[in-house]
């Protein structure tokens, strides 16, 4: 047998475009779950299960997802551009990735005009805080008792599907700090859009 290692010489990373759908998904399904869970459960209840299971977790996992996607994304991107499919991909990229619906993109205070894919994996993977945004719910809580107002008052918040990013970089020996409101459905929407690049079509 010969050496395997020969066989890998014109190879780069495997990218699994099913496991980038599927934990787009899973992302997706944390913040449109949000409003329901926190309009139904106490989310500061100890005593709630599904409370606990939830605040336990999604931070975590906004966190672990999004870098997933992002730097899958990225090494797809990547390698697109490097192929013998470039012309095609970039054709694709222009009709997908217009760069005006996924965020908000300032440096230094300053809007950005376009903010494409590129720039918001840029931006997940190398951001110093990251801050999912909440509304307050707009309606009473279902734990309140029509008869015993005296609960009327209570607040809860849920996800509103942004999640707010910043960062800083060196330009030419000068610090550029920059601030990201990244629209998470939209954010989804066009990764799911970018992978879905056949070369045939």
């Amino acid at each position: 047998m010969d050496n395997p290692y020969w066989y890998s010489e014109k190879h780069s990373h495997v990218i699994d475009i099913s496991a980038i759908r599927l934990n787009a998904f899973h992302l997706m399904n944390i913040f449109f779950a949000s409003q329901t869970l926190a309009s139904e459960h106490r989310l500061d209840d100890s005593e709630d299960n599904l409370a606990n299971l939830y605040c336990g977790f999604y931070r975590a996992e906004i966190t672990r997802l999004l870098i997933n996607i992002a730097i899958n994304t990225r090494v797809f991107d990547d390698q697109m551009k490097s192929s013998d499919r470039k012309d095609k991909y970039l054709r694709h990229c222009d009709r997908v990735d217009t760069g005006d619906y996924i965020g908000i993109f300032q440096e230094n205070e300053k809007n950005q005009e376009k903010f494409k894919i590129r720039e918001a994996c840029n931006k997940i993977i190398h951001a110093e805080t990251v801050r999912p945004i909440f509304e307050r719910g707009d309606f009473p809580h279902y734990s309140i008792d029509e008869i015993d107002d005296s609960d009327e008052d209570y607040e809860w918040w849920y996800l509103t599907g942004e999640i707010e990013m910043t960062g800083s970089r060196i330009v030419k020996g000068e610090t550029v700090n920059w601030f990201v409101n990244l629209f998470v459905p939209p954010y989804i929407e066009t990764v799911i859009d970018l992978i879905s690049f056949k070369a045939d079509e």
